[in-house]
């Protein structure tokens, strides 16, 4: 999720370490789907609430779980959505590392070469295109693997070799 969960958001699920906070508090008005999924609600990000849940997803994954690397889908621009999940990623990369956990970022799906100012910066790695599965008869066909070297070549300015993000090399 980009955002607090439709279900968190409704039952005013409480933010963790956050007296008085809660995934409503935190959602912005009037609510609004904050990925194409539609399984999360944009953040208001006027709300002190909102910072407090973006640190309370940080802990989680870093100090619960202790997870090393956090795959976050359907980011956007990109992944076929109007959205804007940069302030997310953002926030989210600034409370990981104040946790003093290393943490992984996966951005995904389709992210959009002229949003990369705003995520590599933010993200250890970053997904540019679709699947390359056909879904068919077989796993992978050349075509399907052919487009993707069109698609990353955008990217290649951002990575380690071109003197890419300090994150991701």
């Amino acid at each position: 999720y980009t955002s607090p969960p439709k279900a968190a958001v409704r039952a005013a699920s409480p933010v963790l370490f956050a007296p008085g906070c809660t995934a409503a508090a935190a959602a912005a008005r009037p609510l609004r789907p904050a990925n194409r999924f539609g399984n999360a609600f944009a953040l208001n990000w006027s709300s002190p609430c909102a910072a407090a849940y973006v640190r309370s997803v940080a802990h989680q994954f870093s100090a619960e779980l202790r997870a090393d690397l956090l795959k976050l889908d359907a980011v956007s621009p990109g992944s076929e959505w109007h959205g804007d999940n940069a302030r997310f990623v953002a926030a989210l990369s600034r409370a990981l590392e104040a946790t003093g956990r290393t943490v992984w970022v996966s951005l995904s799906w389709s992210i959009d070469p002229a949003s990369a100012a705003a995520f590599v910066p933010f993200a250890n790695s970053w997904r540019t295109s679709d699947d390359v599965e056909c879904y068919c008869d077989v796993l992978a066909r050349w075509p399907a693997v052919r487009r993707r070297f069109a698609q990353a070549r955008p990217w290649l300015r951002y990575s380690c070799e071109a003197g890419g993000s300090d994150r991701a090399c």
